[in-house]
């Protein structure tokens, strides 16, 4: 009895995939000790004894520079693997969104683009706080911070739904890249079935007589 093939992904994103969670499950770390210093954050002391107590800053500037690298390099890695239609949100996708028609995997592309703008957030307002202590930009990057946690629990939900452990194990399952073939543009279609129906036309036809017509018979004349 065969089995269907187990789904996998390709190299570069398993490699991105761990490189972000190591340097996000750093920041956070870092992140959360730092901040349980603030008088307002004082529960977050709770986690004192597992969290990280030396050279803090220096560790939690490491984790961010680690992110940015990483976010920039995939954003490249897309576009060169010509792969960013996995997580496009089309005109279709867009419309079943709105007309509460979306699939399992349509409500997966939608968390992500949440966590890339939260994780975008993130490291834009983690940057300018090192130009100096602003409470807003502070208290932003705090609580987008928190948002990424909760990304966790309902990205592992969603995954589950989509396709159960084997969906999961994705990430553990790395296969060359495969190039999706290039999307079918309509317009150029549409002009190509044109241009063969002008070509059909402009063929000359041959054997053509016109109705009531017929070639004279030399015998017609006896």
């Amino acid at each position: 009895m065969g089995f269907g093939r187990r789904p996998t992904t390709d190299f570069g994103t398993v490699v991105f995939h761990w490189l972000t969670v190591a340097a996000v499950v750093w920041l956070l770390v870092t992140g959360l000790r730092i901040a349980s210093d603030d008088p307002t954050s004082r529960w977050l002391a709770l986690l004192d004894p597992v969290l990280q107590m030396n050279q803090l800053w220096l560790s939690h500037l490491l984790g961010g520079s680690i992110l940015t690298c990483v976010s920039a390099a995939y954003i490249s890695y897309m576009n060169r693997g010509a792969i960013t239609r996995r997580v496009q949100l089309d005109r279709n996708r867009i419309f079943r969104l709105l007309t509460a028609q979306a699939n399992w995997p349509t409500v997966n592309i939608v968390l992500y683009w949440l966590l890339y703008i939260a994780l975008s957030v993130t490291i834009v307002s983690g940057w300018l706080l090192l130009d100096g202590l602003n409470l807003t930009i502070l208290h932003l990057h705090f609580y987008v911070s928190l948002g990424v946690i909760l990304f966790v629990p309902f990205h592992l939900w969603v995954q589950l739904r989509i396709g159960g452990v084997n969906q999961l194990m994705r990430v553990f399952r790395p296969a060359p890249l495969t190039k999706p073939a290039p999307a079918l543009d309509l317009a150029e279609l549409v002009a190509d079935l044109l241009q063969a129906q002008k070509r059909e036309r402009s063929k000359p036809t041959s054997g053509f007589r016109a109705p009531g017509r017929h070639s004279k018979d030399p015998d017609d004349d006896n």
